[in-house]
């Protein structure tokens, strides 16, 4: 009888450790910056909401008005920079230039640049990671594809 009962007991630590262990992990929340809180970051909102991110609960957004001048820009970037944040997502060429000025390590989503090469955000376009989203991000991200 022993024998069965510390058969069990095995048996149910063997099952409870992993549940004990998964509980314990914390799951980080991303973090994404973002530049200028203007109209466009609504879309934005409610794209990530319609993918199942809610702001506070398992996403947190930073956001930092900048002015279109290049030394506010510059300095939102750095702010987010110094978070540090996951991502930081901006609109616009100017941003994406303050952007890569303050960070070579956080991936930066650069939204509305017409030419990435020609306005000295990329080498070339081999090393662009390129994902489109269609509908204001409520539908489903289209296509993710790496040029070369």
């Amino acid at each position: 009888m022993r024998r069965r009962a510390f058969i069990s007991l095995l048996g149910s630590a063997a099952i409870c450790r992993p549940m004990a262990a998964h509980s314990q992990w914390v799951s980080k929340k991303p973090r994404v910056g973002i530049i200028d809180d203007g109209l466009i970051w609504d879309h934005f909102r409610r794209g990530l909401h319609a993918h199942g991110y809610l702001e506070g609960r398992n996403i947190v957004l930073e956001e930092r008005k900048a002015e279109a001048t290049p030394e506010a820009l510059a300095t939102a970037a750095a702010q987010l920079a110094d978070l540090p944040v996951d991502v930081i997502v901006v609109w616009g060429t100017p941003a994406s230039r303050a952007a890569k000025r303050a960070t070579t390590t956080i991936p930066i989503v650069a939204i509305a640049v017409g030419d990435p090469v020609r306005a000295g955000l990329a080498a070339s376009f081999g090393t662009l990671r390129v994902v489109q989203f269609w509908d204001r991000m409520s539908s489903p991200n289209v296509s993710s594809s790496s040029k070369s």
